[in-house]
């Protein structure tokens, strides 16, 4: 059965022609409309050129529309079209909102259509059996019409008298309930515990729309230190979402069973030496996981793709957390004049899931060669591509190792916590076993020299 797809090609013209003449047309598009809700790919490039100029705080018109299309989508840098949309001189009306309205509502006619005809095939072809094709009912309807209870601007007071930070209670009552949890020594972080106290203190926890970078040059040990906190998150019945776009997902799991059972990763990996304790213990280990960690170890993953696949852990498989391994593999789309560029626009993409999926997102990113020098500790700028991805992030944590003079231990540097101060802790490092351990907090005093306080929390209830 063909059907033809709905489009409302006067309203889209009229929409985008609206948003080079009024500045308050373009916020209303850009609060109320995506790239996909236009169905011609021309006008798809026009919105994306005029997002990208509205993300810099610069003039939308049409020479400035223009020039941006000739740069990053020169397929559709047509002058006629571009200064014909211009000519449309609606203002910002309710008659204005309505053609607004008219583009949303076609695109969720096109998204339903095409959904529909995803599932038949998938129901007809038996590919999948009766639970995959109910998670993928739930995970793809739901993307579909989330899109209609996109966020309205509120008030300072509605959101404060309304399920604040979905805890069912209205502000004044969550501060109350935080201050009896408090007196009665229980837990007020808010976030997931990862198990390693001092920096769960620190750091508030791994929260909710928080986007986290972990840092270190190659070798350091990113990719374990993120496996030790998958397996304390899974521990307390949290499921995990890995991205891990180097590594192989065979590879993930021989380490992960290393981690957990705590036996030499060589001998897993060669099969020589392997009592049958450590058999038995690298079973239990693979055995506890079961479906709580989702692996897509798929490479060169868009960041669109990493996108609707990360919606899809969350929504039908419950994932809680999303780790990607690591922030340079993840492609943008488009084209950039350089790699920061790209960068960039991937680090604005990742901090977007976070927040749009309410859990947080852990990425790894690669340190560039200036941090080798001086054998000294990482520091913000270390980061390559640093400027935006350090303006993205709500939490950076780099790590170091330096095996001549401290072998078997970690230090890992809060370099940058919205929720507190910055900090530095150490950990115990097994690199046969890949097991990292916290072993407490130290700082440097006025002499350059390193010490750790009687009460390992002091330095958290001190004020700045």
């Amino acid at each position: 059965m063909n059907i033809e797809l709905p489009i409302h090609k006067e309203a889209e013209e009229l929409v985008l022609g609206r948003m080079m003449n009024s500045i308050n047309c373009a916020n209303a598009i850009f609060e109320n409309l995506e790239e996909s809700d236009f169905f011609l790919p021309e006008h798809r490039s026009i919105y994306k050129a005029g997002y990208l100029l509205f993300s810099k705080d610069r003039k939308i018109d049409s020479i400035s529309i223009l020039a941006e299309l000739q740069k990053h989508f020169p397929e559709h840098a047509n002058y006629l079209l571009v200064s014909g949309l211009q000519s449309f001189t609606f203002g910002m009306t309710n008659d204005f909102m309505q053609f607004i309205e008219i583009v949303r509502d076609h695109a969720i006619y096109r998204k339903t259509i095409g959904f529909c005809r995803e599932m038949m095939e998938a129901s007809s072809s038996k590919k999948l059996n009766s639970d995959e094709l109910k998670n993928k009912f739930l995970s793809d309807s739901d993307i579909i019409f989330k899109s209609l209870n996109n966020s309205k601007l509120r008030t300072f007071t509605e959101i404060g008298d309304n399920n604040f930070k979905d805890s069912g209670k209205p502000f004044l009552e969550y501060v109350e309930w935080k201050m009896s949890q408090a007196w009665n020594n229980l837990n007020t972080i808010e976030g997931h515990l990862s198990g390693y106290n001092l920096l769960d203190q620190c750091l508030e926890g791994f929260n909710k729309k928080h986007y986290i970078i972990i840092g270190a040059r190659p070798g350091v040990g990113k990719t374990t230190f993120v496996l030790n906190l998958m397996r304390r998150f899974m521990e307390r019945n949290l499921k995990i979402g890995f991205f891990s776009l180097e590594m192989s997902a065979e590879d993930v799991i021989s380490k992960y069973a290393c981690i957990c059972s705590g036996v030499d990763h060589k001998k897993v990996s060669r099969g020589t030496g392997l009592t049958l304790d450590e058999f038995n213990a690298v079973c239990k280990a693979y055995k506890s996981v079961g479906d709580s960690i989702i692996i897509d170890d798929q490479p060169n993953l868009p960041v669109s793709q990493l996108t609707a696949r990360a919606k899809r852990m969350v929504l039908a498989n419950d994932v809680k957390v999303i780790f990607i391994d690591y922030l340079s593999e993840v492609k943008g789309e488009g084209r950039f004049v350089n790699k920061q560029e790209e960068m960039q626009h991937v680090s604005k993409s990742l901090r977007a899931i976070a927040k749009n999926l309410n859990v947080p997102v852990i990425c790894i990113a690669q340190l560039n060669r200036e941090s080798e020098k001086g054998n000294r500790d990482p520091i913000k700028s270390d980061l390559r591509e640093s400027g935006q991805i350090e303006a993205d992030a709500y939490s950076i944590l780099l790590l170091h190792r330096d095996e001549e003079k401290r072998p078997g231990i970690m230090s890992l540097n809060v370099v940058k916590n919205r929720l507190g101060r910055e900090a530095k802790f150490d950990f115990s490092f097994n690199g046969k076993t890949g097991e990292i351990e916290e072993i407490g907090y130290f700082k440097n005093n006025d002499h350059g020299a390193t010490n750790q306080p009687n009460d390992p929390y002091k330095f958290l209830k001190q004020q700045d």
